[in-house]
């Protein structure tokens, strides 16, 4: 699981998903015009029976969720996150850009990619008094999506939203956290990051081949003198 952290409160119109708390069985997400609503209290997902966001995506039941280290380039989609930190002394506000790469686009050419929980290793501060708002309705709108009575807030991403640089698939995802206390020495509450391969058009795979041809021409075009 990828460890992040997470900044920055959501303009006064944005939707924000709050209250990861600390053990991977007891987080709890809030809306910011909302009461706090219990968010991570399964080994992932929050319940949305309170919060009532609205559904977009529906995820098989027998889907499976492979974990996502950031900088770890051995997986089919390769993360990479950068933080902006605009920490207080009694907050910690993080804006978070995630660049993905898609190695395997003959195979994933659709994903959602979301947050879960992820366990506090030994000695790690417990933040599971602090309200962790995450941010919905930023630039990058995050999707609603269920699975069985579990609901995940993250990233529907499909070939289309790819762009062909320096020979990868790449795109960029941005969205926002704030903790109402200030950072322990310990480091920010950990957060996991998963994804699971949905259905998407052949439309997709005709794309991405146009796009991989095109870059491999363009590396063999021959230099003018």
């Amino acid at each position: 699981m990828f460890e992040t952290e997470v900044r920055r409160r959501p303009p006064k119109r944005r939707r924000a998903l709050a209250k990861i708390l600390g053990l991977i069985l007891c987080s709890s997400l809030v809306a910011t015009s909302a009461s706090a609503i219990p968010y991570f209290n399964a080994p992932f997902g929050f319940d949305n029976s309170t919060l009532g966001l609205a559904v977009e995506e529906v995820i098989p039941t027998d889907a499976v969720f492979p974990p996502i280290a950031a900088g770890d380039t051995t997986t089919d989609i390769v993360l990479l996150s950068e933080d902006e930190i605009n920490d207080t002394p009694t907050m910690i506000d993080r804006t978070i850009t995630w660049t993905l790469v898609n190695t395997v686009p003959d195979e994933v050419d659709s994903f959602l990619i979301f947050l879960t929980a992820l366990a506090p290793q030994p000695g790690d501060y417990d933040y599971s008094g602090a309200l962790i708002d995450v941010e919905i309705d930023g630039p990058d709108p995050m999707v609603i999506a269920s699975y069985g009575s579990l609901t995940f807030a993250g990233f529907r991403l499909s070939l289309e939203d790819f762009t062909l640089v320096e020979g990868e698939l790449r795109a960029e995802r941005q969205f926002r956290y704030t903790v109402d206390e200030g950072e322990a020495q310990s480091g920010p509450p950990g957060l996991g990051v998963a994804y699971v391969v949905l259905p998407e058009p052949a439309t997709g795979v005709l794309l991405v081949s146009a796009l991989v041809l095109a870059g491999a021409a363009s590396r063999r075009r021959p230099r003018c003198t």
